[in-house]
């Protein structure tokens, strides 16, 4: 597989997709994880995914290159679209 930046040409990145037994593994260990998730306590589960918005906004310029260069968004477009995969989070809780 091949991402290419659609503004410049340039390869984002390249590597080897996965193999439908792959994609079997992954399901099933994610349904493991959810059951496992779903039994965690309210308090624990909030507490993990506002860790998560941490870390997406310490990396939010990160976030947003991939984004523009996957996309061809502008930057101030990509900045806006990483801000938000935080704050949405809020609202899921």
């Amino acid at each position: 597989m091949k991402s290419t930046n659609p503004v410049t040409g340039a390869t984002v990145w390249d590597g080897e997709a996965a193999s439908p037994a792959d994609v079997h593994t992954a399901v099933a260990k994610a349904r493991d994880a959810f059951h496992a998730f779903s039994l965690t306590p309210l308090s624990e589960r909030v507490a993990i995914m506002e860790r998560w918005v941490e870390a997406v906004t310490a990396r939010k310029e990160e976030i947003a290159r991939a984004i523009s260069d996957e996309i061809g968004k502008p930057m101030w477009e990509a900045r806006t679209e990483a801000g938000a995969m935080a704050a949405k989070v809020a609202h899921s809780i």
